[in-house]
């Protein structure tokens, strides 16, 4: 004779709980299913929220790097045009200076001529 083991038969699933799922039935199990779902849902509407604050983080950063690259861009051009007018009033100073004294700058050049050519012979 074969002996049955008494209570619920380990190959019968217990009956499904209200949501259709097999388990055990009864409210054990739901807790912490329902925790950890609720728990992920709102993991999922705080990342939902933290893309949009990042997102505007993103613009807002975008417009101060724009604004201070058009200050930089502004700031680059006045400070050519600077040189450009220094330039020129060098040039003009150095056209007055040999007008002014001529054989002074013949010397001159005569001068730093043969430097030149001494050091590049020696090289």
């Amino acid at each position: 004779m074969v002996s049955r083991p008494r209570g619920p038969s380990r190959r019968n699933p217990s009956p499904p709980d209200r949501e259709g799922r097999e388990g055990r039935g009864g409210r054990s199990g739901r807790g912490p299913a329902r925790k950890a779902a609720g728990t992920v849902d709102a993991l999922v509407e705080r990342t939902v929220e933290l893309g949009g604050d990042v997102r505007e983080l993103g613009a807002v950063l975008r417009e101060a790097l724009e604004d201070k690259l058009e200050d930089l861009i502004d700031a680059a051009a006045e400070a050519g045009a600077r040189g450009r007018d220094q330039l020129a009033e060098g040039r003009e100073d150095v056209e007055s200076y040999v007008v002014r004294h001529p054989v002074r700058t013949m010397l001159f050049a005569a001068g730093a001529g043969i430097a030149i050519g001494l050091l590049l012979r020696r090289s």
